[in-house]
């Protein structure tokens, strides 16, 4: 039985392959070209869910699709150096790239956009990681639930909930796990800075506030184009988001933002910074700035009852992150 999504829009298969983060300007595809239903994608690419290769290895093996910044410095190194995971296949629209990086680690297969197909068919890939652009995520996450192909999806998961949704959908049809590459659920200090929170070691958290930014030099960065899902608050201020949500246990239930742009004609399409406030059950509030158009930030303070928390750095993944506690007048780390 073909999956349908929650749209009853067919949409066409798209033409166009991901480009890499500081890609010229194009032209803006619609978004009747770029998303499809789930059943139009069985039938265009004819893929039906298939069984993988006996893996006894008791490694997950991966694909990883997108050979930009982030999967170079963060993914790639990230399952290379895993117990339980393996590196099996690389996906890119540069065949330098892909050839270098084949040969530096030994990697057994290598595809470009134009083949995803094969990729997705292989049967000695169990999962695929996706670090592609914002607008290409629901994209390639119902091509691989169709394939059969657990998804692990960089943040933010979707461009908006309508896609997130149908996402979902489509992975719990299909019988595959669907995660957000969300690394700070499993950051150290995040976590231990959360089981202080959970045992009252500052009281009860009444409120808290996050800073996130730094500067975007280059202006064909697609973080500065509206249709590739670009702005400050969709690529780092997901962490404060998320850090709100961890550290409250809970789900605002009001939000409000302003957003701002200053005369600087890299901000012509998205905003250059974003400041919002959460609301959250038991009168308490939680408030951040996040910004493409100033200096470099990495703050989180979490205020209770009887002390504070503060991390800074952060939300840093190339650097460890700092943590001091206060009470009243003492501090300590």
């Amino acid at each position: 039985m073909a999956y349908t999504s929650r749209s009853s829009t067919q949409k066409a298969k798209p033409t166009r392959a991901p480009k890499s983060s500081n890609a010229s300007k194009s032209s803006k595809p619609t978004r009747r070209t770029r998303l499809r239903s789930a059943s139009s994608a069985s039938r265009d690419l004819g893929i039906t869910r298939r069984k993988n290769q006996a893996n006894t290895s008791a490694k997950v093996r991966y694909a990883l699709i997108g050979l930009g910044h982030i999967a170079q410095v963060a993914a790639l190194p990230g399952i290379l150096n895993a117990r339980h995971s393996e590196l099996r296949a690389l996906v890119s629209g540069d065949p330098k790239k892909r050839a270098i990086l084949k040969k530096r680690h030994g990697i057994a297969y290598t595809y470009s956009y134009e083949q995803i197909d094969d990729c997705l068919a292989n049967p000695e890939i169990d999962a695929v990681y996706i670090a592609l652009p914002n607008d290409l995520h629901y994209e390639y996450v119902i091509r691989a639930a169709e394939a059969g192909k657990h998804v692990l999806c960089e943040k933010p998961l979707a461009m908006n909930a309508r896609e997130a949704e149908e996402m979902i959908d489509a992975c719990a049809h299909y019988g595959v796990k669907l995660m957000t590459a969300y690394r700070l659920h499993y950051e150290p200090a995040t976590l231990e800075t959360l089981e202080k929170v959970k045992q009252g070691d500052i009281g009860e958290v009444r409120y808290l506030t996050s800073s996130f930014s730094y500067q975007i030099t280059d202006p064909d960065n697609i973080r500065l184009k509206v249709d590739r899902g670009g702005g400050p608050v969709y690529d780092i201020g997901i962490y404060c988001l998320n850090a709100a949500r961890m550290f409250m246990q809970d789900e605002p239930t009001e939000v409000s933002a302003l957003l701002a742009r200053s005369l600087d004609p890299r901000f012509d399409e998205v905003e250059e910074t974003a400041a919002i406030t959460l609301r959250f059950p038991r009168g308490r509030l939680a408030s951040f700035v996040v910004s493409f158009g100033a200096d470099e930030a990495s703050r989180l303070e979490i205020v209770g009852t009887q002390g504070r928390i503060v991390l800074e750095p952060a939300f840093e993944y190339a650097s460890g992150l700092k943590r001091t506690v206060t009470h009243g007048e003492s501090a300590r780390a």
